[in-house]
């Protein structure tokens, strides 16, 4: 028997806050992932998570659906939230390069928002050590040498 906790925590895995659509739980979009499922039905099942503020798991489903239009919208809000891991992803799958400069401007983006260890992820791709090293104070990180070899500063 599930107790309050357990059925509040499981509630919120399925619906999130002020949300209006009816996810499925983590088995369930497993085993869609792994279906034959068309097109359509995976940008629209994609259209319905990034609605609900599911970004991975709509990215999921608009890879597995091929919809590159959708992606390029999920990239251009992964931009906005400043969001490392997604850009990252999902920027092969649309055929983009990021050059140094959109790194180190999304690095501000996230730094901004106060995702610093996203910023410090983009401050790497861009090879910027003044920023890395600015950053990485935060987490206890000191640049050694060119090669950005990171070491803990604690000793």
């Amino acid at each position: 028997m599930l107790c309050l906790k357990q059925k509040v925590l499981s509630y919120l895995l399925r619906k999130r806050k002020n949300s209006k659509v009816d996810l499925f739980n983590y088995l369930k979009k497993r085993d869609l992932l792994n279906s034959e499922i068309s097109k359509e039905e995976s940008c629209q099942l994609g259209d319905r998570l990034l609605e609900a503020g599911f970004f991975h798991d709509a990215l999921s489903f608009y890879e597995k659906g091929n919809c590159k239009e959708r992606l390029q919208n999920l990239f251009e809000k992964a931009w906005q939230e400043g969001d490392y891991f997604l850009v990252k992803t999902i920027a092969p799958l649309i055929g983009k390069t990021i050059p140094r400069e959109e790194w180190i401007e999304l690095g501000q983006v996230a730094e901004k928002l106060g995702k610093y260890l996203f910023a410090l992820n983009a401050y790497r791709e861009a090879n910027s050590t003044e920023d890395i090293a600015r950053l990485g104070c935060l987490f206890d990180f000191q640049v050694k040498g060119p090669n950005l070899d990171f070491t803990s500063g604690s000793a």
